[in-house]
């Protein structure tokens, strides 16, 4: 009789799946890239000033300052901001002459200085500004039998209204109509009358 021979055992499916080497776990995908951030603005470099030197030079025509109309020139110095300026000016007008007010011959200014502080508000190439000045002049009689020499000391406040037209970087020409009024007139005499007494308001261009 044949002899029964033993089943071969068949391992289970799951079984031999377990036993073979399981396949390697995928790699995690790496995150992307965070995208740049715009560079911030450096603090590093030297901020621009806020104030600037100026200087300069003016040509004027006067009224009302001397006993009669009049030019002068200035010189101007001071620190320039984008709102706000501030100069100190120094100014000398030409001698000028009227008739005297008080009988024959005339009134003669030599010489006539003065100095002044210019505050200002600025809006681009504007300005309106503030003028505080003391000036003296000096004059002389003419025309008459003893003429003599005096000086009288004079104080006014007033405002100014500028424009400056740029030519270049560093260059500009300024314009300004200047009108003061005199808190402290000048009185010239002769004989001990008021033979010139200057006008309450005075401008400048």
């Amino acid at each position: 009789l044949p002899k029964d021979e033993p089943a071969q055992e068949v391992a289970p499916a799951n079984e031999a799946a377990a036993a073979s080497p399981s396949a390697p776990a995928p790699a995690p995908a790496s995150a992307p890239a965070p995208a740049p951030t715009p560079a911030a603005a450096s603090t590093s470099a030297s901020p621009g000033r806020a104030f600037g030197f100026e200087l300069g030079l003016d040509a004027l025509g006067v009224v009302g300052a001397e006993p009669g109309p009049s030019v002068g020139a200035a010189a101007f110095a001071g620190l320039l901001g984008r709102r706000v300026s501030a100069s100190v000016e120094v100014r000398a007008d030409a001698p000028a002459a009227t008739a005297s007010a008080v009988g024959p011959g005339k009134v003669r200014t030599t010489w006539t200085l003065q100095a002044a502080f210019v505050p200002c508000a600025r809006y681009a190439d504007a300005s309106l500004c503030a003028i505080a000045l003391v000036g003296l002049l000096d004059a002389r009689s003419d025309g008459i039998t003893d003429p003599r020499s005096a000086s009288a000391l004079f104080v006014a406040a007033g405002a100014r209204v500028g424009l400056d037209w740029p030519l270049s970087g560093r260059f500009s020409l300024r314009t300004h109509l200047d009108a003061t009024v005199d808190l402290r007139r000048a009185r010239l005499q002769i004989g001990g009358d008021d033979a010139w007494t200057a006008p309450l308001v005075a401008a400048a261009a």
